[in-house]
């Protein structure tokens, strides 16, 4: 009996977290004696992730569907691209004979309507919470609805926001379980700081709604408190937020930043800089589904302070593992993260028990039997 295929699709080649997630996915698939088929958009970090697992990956536009293109020459550029993308994912689905289409973040349309139009069963595997276009969301969940058999969603909050978009029991919320965090052999280098600063680190793509320039106020009344604190910014943006990059850079000249906080931009070295920090601190302004870099921090033993709305309500439990503050009061939320610096009898308290509910809760054995069986249940439930 030949191995079962099965066609995945991915939004991005980078290494955020909704790509770290699926990577987990790929080789628990293949683990499991499945061979992948595995379609992105463009070359990137996580095409090269993939050559060493024999997967066979292949570079289509898929055209995926954002909220910028909500407009009329927007509509008209996504119709002529998903409508390639579509045949020529029709075209693969059939010559390679998939079993299964696995579509990962909730802006790849092309693959639910190739599955649709090939009557195969598809996994939808749904990371956001959009926000703001009533268009845009409304549109989505009717794809959702429409062309998916199952929907994974990566929190309740992910899950409570698509749920009445969606038919009884189309969606399922599964926790990403992380376990370890990729990095590169050495320690993280180029980072002026001494000994005696307390580091502390946000780590994200640079995109308004992760809040770094609420990140920079709260960093300004932390130093009003605490001179002592050096912040480090981690990530990198992506194309169409060039003007939001450089308001950032701007916004730390206004505050007189520029001796306490560094751009570090895409990193290799995350691990060793969330281990060299006192406390990552993930400043979303919006809900964020599930932010992996606070499971990433709580592998490696560092202290954990979010904004208190969206997925991160769910990864901590408030002054047990980790620390919720005011996401629309920087004062405030400066306070009570200068409070938690200078207790270091908590910090360590939120380190050790944050492992604990790790372990329990969000462990990758448990993301492994209940990804594996939904598939089950996919491919052996009805319309």
């Amino acid at each position: 009996m030949s191995p079962r295929k099965i066609l995945i699709t991915h939004s991005s080649s980078d290494l955020y977290g909704a790509s770290k997630i699926i990577l987990q996915v790929v080789e628990l698939l293949i683990a499991n004696g499945w061979q992948v088929v595995f379609v992105v958009s463009e070359h990137g970090p996580l095409v090269e992730k993939l050559k060493p697992l024999s997967v066979d990956v292949r570079i289509i536009n898929l055209g995926v569907f954002r909220k910028k293109y909500l407009t009329p020459l927007g509509l008209v550029n996504r119709f002529f691209a998903l409508s390639i993308a579509v045949v020529r994912l029709i075209v693969l689905i059939l010559s390679q004979r998939v079993t299964l289409v696995y579509s990962n973040t909730s802006v790849v349309w092309a693959s639910g309507i190739a599955a649709k139009a090939t009557r195969k069963k598809h996994i939808w595997h749904v990371h956001e919470i959009p926000f703001g276009n009533k268009r845009y969301i409304k549109l989505t969940g009717k794809m959702l609805r429409w062309f998916s058999s199952n929907v994974i969603a990566v929190s309740e909050s992910v899950k409570d926001f698509w749920q009445a978009s969606l038919k009884p029991h189309q969606i399922v919320r599964i926790y990403n379980g992380v376990t370890t965090v990729p990095n590169i052999v050495g320690t993280a280098k180029g980072l002026l700081v001494k000994d005696s600063d307390i580091i502390i680190a946000n780590v994200s793509r640079i995109i308004p709604y992760k809040g770094h320039l609420y990140f920079l106020e709260v960093a300004a009344e932390l130093l009003k408190l605490n001179p002592n604190l050096k912040f480090l910014i981690v990530g990198s943006s992506t194309p169409g937020y060039e003007a939001y990059v450089n308001t950032v850079y701007e916004r730390i000249e206004e505050l007189d930043l520029g001796s306490h906080m560094f751009m570090l931009g895409q990193r290799e070295d995350v691990k060793n800089i969330l281990e060299q920090s006192t406390l990552l601190y993930h400043s979303a302004i919006e809900p964020d589904p599930l932010p992996t870099v606070i499971f990433e921090a709580q592998i490696v033993g560092t202290a954990v302070a979010a904004n208190n709305l969206g997925g991160p309500t769910e990864m901590i439990v408030p002054n047990k593992t980790g620390l919720l503050v005011d996401y629309r009061n920087p004062k405030n939320a400066a306070t009570s993260i200068n409070s938690l610096l200078k207790d270091e009898e908590k910090l360590n308290q939120f380190v050790k028990e944050a492992k604990l509910r790790l372990e329990r809760e969000f462990s990758e054995a448990e993301f492994d039997r209940r990804m594996l069986s939904l598939i089950n249940d996919t491919l052996a439930g009805g319309e």
